[in-house]
C-alpha cells in the first residue's frame, strides 16, 4: 500500500470466481507492497480472522499507485490467492474485480497460512560494498534445530577476491560451535550463500551438506537448493544430461553428449543437479560466457530440468558464480500431501535504512547507524527472515542476477553488471568482447536491442 489510501472490501463466492468490491479510506497497513520503481512482486499477506460464513468470506486487499494486490481467502480448507497486475490509482474507484488480469492461484503460501517447517532453507547476500552478514545468519542459524527442525547440517560460502571461504558441518547450526563463530565473525563480502539441511535425499553426513563447490573456467561456483528434482531422483553413479536449447549454440551436438566432468561426491540430488548445470555450461561455451549470456542459458536449462515433471518439480537454488554476482530461481511447490510452501524471498535494503527484527530470535538492529549512503544489500531467503519488512516473493520460473545489490530479472538487464566489470573473470579461457560474444549465441534476436 504505497501512494494512496484506499481499503477495498470484498466478497468471494464459493460457488464462483466473480468478485465485487468497494472502496473507503484507510491506513497503510500489514502486507503492502513498497514501490521501488523497479519491479513489482505481491509478498504474501497473513490471513484474516473472519468468522466463517454459510456461503462468504470477505477479505480485505489493499490498493495502491503502482502497487499490486494479494486477496486471502479459503474454499473448503484451500487457501487461495488472487494476483493482479499494477492499476493506476485512479481506477481504484468503482473497481470490478472481473477482470482477466486477475490470476487465480490456489497455491499455499507457508509465511501466509502455515507454520509448518520448511525441508531446506536458503540464505544468500549479494551487496554493493563489502557487508558483514552477522545479522541475517544470526537468525537464520536459529532455524538449525531451535525455531525450526533443520537438524541434518549447515554450511556457508562467501567470496573473498576470487578465493571461497567454507565452512560446513553436518551438525544442527544452532548448537554448533562452527555457526556461533561464523555468527560473530566479522568478515566482510559481496557475495554470500548459506544453508541449513533437513535432510530427503540423502544420509546426513558431510558431503552431503550444502553449499558445493566447483572450480569451472579457473572460477570457483558454489551452490544451495531446496526442493524435490523428479529428473534427478536415482541418478546417483549417472547423472542427467541437460543441454537447456537441444544443441543449438555454436558447438553443435557436441552440446547433447558431453563428458560428465563434475560428478556427486555425495548422494543428494541437489549435488547432481549442480554438477549437470556446470556440465552442460562446460560443454556449451569455449569462451568465457557474457552474464546476458549465461541468464539465458541457465534459464534455458533450468526449463529443461523444470519440463520433465513441471507438477511435481520444486527446485529453487542459489549459485555463486565469483566475487560479485550470484543468481536465484525458484520454481516453488508444495510437496504431495503437505501445505508447506516452497520458494524464495528476497529483499533490497537500500537508503533510507530503518530498524529490522529478526523473527526467530529476539533481536533487532537500525541499519541507519551501522550503514552508509552507498550501502545497498539484497537479502535472498526460503522463508522472510524479519518480522517488519516487506519480502518479495520470486515468480514461478523466475531466474535473477544480484549484483551490487539489486536484482537484474532479464539477460538484457545483466548487460550494466558487465559493464561494470562484475562478469566472469578467467585467465584460462578466451574472453570475447560483450557484443561479440551476444552475437555469437543469438543473443540480439528477439532482444529488443
Amino acid at each position: 500500500h504505497h501512494g494512496s489510501d484506499q481499503e477495498v472490501l470484498c466478497s468471494i463466492s464459493r460457488s464462483s470466481t466473480t468478485f465485487t468490491g468497494t472502496s473507503r479510506p484507510t491506513r497503510s497497513g500489514p502486507g503492502a507492497t513498497r514501490s521501488t520503481g523497479r519491479s513489482t512482486r505481491w509478498p504474501a499477506i497473513a490471513r484474516p480472522a473472519f468468522p466463517a460464513l454459510a456461503s462468504l468470506r470477505p477479505v480485505v486487499l489493499m490498493l495502491g499507485t503502482a502497487t499490486a494486490c494479494i486477496v486471502s481467502t479459503e474454499f473448503h480448507g484451500v487457501h487461495a490467492f488472487l494476483h493482479r497486475p499494477p492499476i493506476p490509482s485512479d481506477n481504484i474507484d468503482g473497481l470490478a474485480l472481473t477482470r482477466s488480469s486477475y490470476i487465480f492461484d490456489t497455491r499455499t503460501a507457508a509465511a501466509a497460512t502455515t507454520t509448518t517447517s520448511l525441508p531446506c532453507q536458503l540464505l544468500g547476500m549479494n551487496c554493493k560494498r563489502p557487508t558483514d552478514f552477522s545479522f541475517s545468519f544470526r537468525g537464520f542459524s536459529r532455524r538449525g534445530g531451535d525455531t525450526d527442525i533443520h537438524r541434518d547440517g549447515w554450511g556457508i560460502a562467501f567470496y573473498e577476491g576470487r578465493g571461497l571461504r567454507t565452512f560446513l558441518d553436518p551438525e544442527p547450526a544452532a548448537d554448533s560451535p562452527i555457526a556461533k563463530f561464523v555468527a560473530n565473525y566479522q568478515v566482510k563480502t559481496y557475495n554470500m550463500i548459506a544453508h541449513i539441511r533437513y535432510g530427503t535425499e540423502g544420509k546426513t553426513c558431510l558431503e552431503n551438506v550444502h553449499p558445493f563447490e566447483r572450480e569451472l573456467w579457473g572460477i570457483k561456483f558454489c551452490f544451495a537448493h531446496n526442493g524435490d528434482v523428479p529428473l534427478f531422483k536415482g541418478t546417483v553413479g549417472k547423472i542427467p544430461q541437460l543441454d537447456g536449447d537441444g544443441g543449438g549454440g555454436p558447438n553443435g551436438d557436441a552440446e547433447r553428449d558431453h563428458d560428465r566432468i563434475f560428478n556427486p561426491v555425495g548422494d543428494t540430488d541437489s549435488e547432481a543437479i549442480f554438477c549437470a548445470l556446470l556440465n552442460a555450461l562446460r560443454a556449451k561455451f569455449d569462451t568465457l560466457p557474457s552474464l546476458p549470456v549465461l541468464h539465458d542459458t541457465l534459464r534455458r536449462l533450468c526449463d529443461e530440468i523444470v519440463a520433465h515433471d513441471p507438477e511435481l518439480t520444486i527446485l529453487n537454488f542459489l549459485m555463486g558464480c565469483g566475487e560479485h554476482v550470484q543468481f536465484a530461481y525458484s520454481w516453488p511447490g508444495a510437496r504431495p500431501g503437505s501445505d508447506v510452501w516452497n520458494g524464495l524471498y528476497y529483499i533490497v535494503r537500500e537508503p533510507p535504512f530503518t530498524v529490522a527484527e529478526l523473527s526467530d530470535c529476539d533481536y533487532s538492529i537500525d541499519f541507519a547507524e551501522v550503514t552508509s549512503p552507498d550501502d545497498c544489500v539484497a537479502i535472498v531467503a526460503t522463508k522472510p527472515l524479519t518480522t517488519n519488512e516487506e519480502w518479495v516473493e520470486l515468480r514461478r520460473g523466475e531466474l535473477i542476477l544480484f549484483d551490487d545489490g539489486l536484482p537484474h530479472l532479464e539477460p538484457a538487464a545483466c548487460i550494466q553488471s558487465e559493464l561494470r566489470g562484475h562478469g566472469l573473470k578467467s585467465d584460462v579461457i578466451p574472453c570475447p568482447e560483450l557484443e561479440e560474444d551476444m552475437r555469437r549465441y543469438n543473443f540480439f534476436q528477439g532482444a529488443g536491442i
